[in-house]
């Protein structure tokens, strides 16, 4: 017998289904009956008035998957949303949506400016408990798309400030102060992200963070086992795949380095490396830079 349930984000019961006795050939019939059952409950359902708004959060989860499919179809919601009337600061996983969009080659990233993101920021009441979460896309915005750092520091300086706890800002502070050189830095505030974040879902996203310090660092064993880690959470993750390539090439692996690497193809064929092992060379100290670009060469990795 199958019984089926659905459960809300605060993993509460909401929907159950009358036992069904499976029958293979009557699959198709038993899924459409489910779904509209679920559906005649939840259109009958009073929703509160008081429930958090999730799909900020549902939003950035889509983004954080680097699908090329879901990234579109999260930047033609919130474009809608706010066409709709949405409070303005939706507008800052708009511009959030643009990183993903440049780095992961989906299309050309729209252009922000500075005076955009400031604007967006100060639209949010001091009072609201979102305003740390958009301080943060704001500040990993103003890094990532205008390389402005001071603007990205002092946004996330101040969401740190009102939510030491946000593990998504610690995760952007540990990324902006690797890009500076400060290793340190970073490191201190990637093991908080990982202490605070410990059940957050986007932990394989931490991980790959944790892969590209240590890969700065120099230290590829460590490397390799985030980029582990976060394929343990997240197998197709494109992210977590590449720094397990970068690290198995770097530690002279060229065996699992070239298995990664077919891994990635099969999920995107037309995939850039060239492109991204570009970036990583901007973003990595000089000579692992060149040990980086040297072992996708001698691989015919690009």
């Amino acid at each position: 017998m199958l019984t089926l349930r659905l459960r809300d984000a605060a993993s509460r019961l909401v929907w159950i289904s009358d036992p069904t006795a499976i029958v293979p050939e009557h699959t198709d019939e038993i899924a459409a009956s489910s779904a509209e059952s679920m559906l005649e409950h939840l259109s009958a359902s009073m929703i509160s008035l008081d429930l958090p708004d999730l799909f900020p959060w549902t939003a950035l989860t889509a983004l954080f998957s680097l699908d090329t499919d879901a990234i579109r179809r999260t930047e033609t919601q919130i474009a809608r949303m706010c066409e709709a009337g949405a409070p303005e600061s939706i507008s800052c996983i708009g511009h959030f949506a643009q990183v993903f969009k440049e780095n992961e080659g989906v299309e050309v990233a729209r252009r922000i400016t500075r005076e955009q993101l400031c604007d967006l920021v100060a639209s949010v009441p001091q009072s609201s408990p979102m305003l740390p979460l958009w301080q943060s896309l704001a500040g990993y915005c103003a890094h990532m798309l205008l390389g402005d750092n001071d603007l990205a520091k002092a946004f996330l300086d101040a969401s740190l400030e009102r939510s030491p706890t946000l593990s998504l800002n610690l995760d952007h502070i540990a990324v902006l102060r690797m890009s500076l050189g400060d290793l340190k830095g970073a490191e201190e505030a990637f093991l908080q992200c990982q202490r605070v974040g410990v059940g957050s879902p986007w932990r394989y996203t931490y991980d790959v963070t944790g892969s590209m310090l240590y890969m700065a660092k120099g230290d590829y064993r460590n490397s390799l086992h985030f980029a582990n880690r976060a394929l343990l959470r997240k197998p197709r993750f494109v992210g977590a795949l590449r720094y397990a390539m970068a690290g198995f090439a770097l530690a002279g692996n060229a065996k699992d380095a070239e298995i990664m690497h077919s891994r990635i193809l099969r999920l995107r064929p037309n995939y850039d490396m060239g492109g991204w092992l570009e970036s990583m060379v901007r973003r990595s100290p000089g000579e692992i830079g060149q040990t980086l670009s040297r072992s996708f060469q001698n691989n015919g990795f690009i």
